[in-house]
């Protein structure tokens, strides 16, 4: 491959790599080879997680969150390829780990021998959403994360994508100005999974006035199965999808004039697989429809202001049929949980490489704490939990991006009303319900260059 001055020139833009569905997910960088072109992503941070306190020093870590080689291009006018392998793979993934006499701490992910699972020292600290050493959000096949072919007609506006890729659920995250799993929101946090199957894409109109954008896809659903506790089989080493059912997902977008964009997204969705001599609330199948209401838009001003936020309604729970089956008082099912979140981006202009671009992201997240341990602990009368709790959060990032590369410091000050549940605080002893709470802090440098 030839580089030339125009290339080098070209590969300091940031790459937008799942902006929109389709093609949007193949980032379109300067190269004179349009069949073979590579991409790297990987950032090095250093978080302080106040949440692993108890967890022998882990609370405050140096590393690499992710490291992803991608390899893309045009084979025809009407066939397109991905393919993406991260070498770090530090997803934000429970393990399985048995509740013993020397710890006061609640552990929901206990594991059962009797179905090969062997417990596992990460147990202690990987054990969900609020009390995880992974600094990345999506979940992958071993070193896979992404690998599609995209079947579309010769001005890409409409197409099938075969593989697995981002499903098309709300924002995507590179839509919003991220870095690790520790900066999101947790609704952003649900919704961007990577999910095997196959999906059709259309833009209708013209991108400077009106364009619609649709979606659909059939996909296994597997994504992420542990937001809702969903822990059967840990004996296997990557996420091998245990649904007896396929996930629909549709999406509806329209964008205005380049600067508006509204749309609505929605997943039916059945995840894990209800295990009939030994029913837990692990091994049973569960809920797991998504809807979203998303927007994003940038303000008329000198500077470049966009402000962004969702709503989004899940039906989690287990499923009727094996909620019956459970022993003990009965839980409530299906659960309702919703939130919202709002955002604004400020920065200076971009100019083209010459100056660096400074900029501050605020976000406010509200969003329900219910879900499937919550009711089975409150039908239970167990570690003082109730339905109805509201987690908030309030995430602070500073940044400036030169080119490809870019320098980041976040604050995200997340209210946990529930930490017990997560094995935050004790549940007995002489600090019981006593802890140091949810507040994360950090900064690190994100590298992007495409050629």
């Amino acid at each position: 491959m030839t580089f030339r001055t125009r290339t080098l020139t070209g590969i300091v833009a940031i790459m937008s790599w799942v902006a929109t569905p389709g093609l949007a997910q193949t980032p379109a960088a300067p190269s004179e080879n349009k069949k073979l072109r590579f991409a790297i992503d990987f950032t090095t941070a250093a978080i302080h997680d106040n949440s692993l306190r108890a967890s022998g020093g882990r609370e405050q870590q140096i590393k690499v969150a992710y490291a992803i080689v991608g390899l893309f291009g045009d084979l025809t006018s009407h066939l397109s390829y991905r393919v993406e392998f991260n070498g770090v793979n530090d997803t934000v993934k429970p393990e399985p780990f048995l509740p013993t006499d020397k710890t006061p701490f609640f552990f929901p992910n206990a594991v059962d021998p009797s179905y090969g699972v062997t417990p596992r020292p990460e147990g202690l600290w990987k054990v969900d959403h609020y009390k995880n050493a992974g600094w990345d959000p999506y979940i992958q096949e071993r070193y896979l994360r992404r690998a599609f072919v995209d079947l579309h007609t010769e001005d890409a506006r409409r197409g099938l994508m075969v593989g697995r890729f981002f499903s098309p659920v709300g924002l995507q995250l590179d839509e919003v100005r991220w870095y690790t799993a520790k900066d999101l929101t947790h609704i952003q946090s649900i919704n961007n999974v990577v999910d095997t199957g196959a999906q059709l894409y259309a833009r209708v109109g013209r991108p400077d006035r009106v364009e619609w954008q649709f979606a659909g896809a059939a996909v296994t659903g597997n994504g992420n199965p542990y937001q809702d506790y969903v822990y059967f089989d840990h004996s296997r080493t990557f996420a091998e999808d245990t649904n007896s059912a396929i996930a629909g997902v549709a999406s509806t977008r329209v964008r205005i004039r380049g600067s508006l964009l509204a749309g609505v997204s929605y997943q039916y969705n059945l995840v894990g697989s209800r295990i009939e001599r030994d029913t837990s609330l692990q091994r049973s199948k569960h809920y797991d429809n998504k809807l979203v209401v998303s927007g994003t838009y940038r303000l008329p001003l000198r500077f470049t202001a966009d402000v962004f936020g969702e709503f989004a309604r899940y039906k989690w729970g287990v499923k009727d049929s094996s909620a019956e089956l459970l022993d003990g008082p009965e839980i409530e099912t299906p659960i309702f949980k919703q939130g919202f979140y709002l955002g604004a981006d400020v920065s200076t202009p971009a100019s083209g490489g010459r100056r660096p671009r400074l900029g501050v992201v605020v976000t406010r997240e509200e969003i329900d704490r219910d879900d499937s341990l919550v009711a089975f602990l409150a039908a239970r009368s167990l570690y003082n939990v109730q339905m109805g709790k509201r987690e908030r959060s309030t995430i602070v990032k500073a940044y400036v991006e030169t080119g490809i590369l870019s320098a980041f410091f976040f604050w995200n000050n997340l209210v946990n009303p529930l930490p017990q549940t997560s094995a935050i605080v004790a549940i007995s002893g002489p600090n019981a319900y006593r802890g140091y709470g949810n507040r994360k802090i950090g900064g690190g440098i994100r590298f992007r260059p495409s050629f």
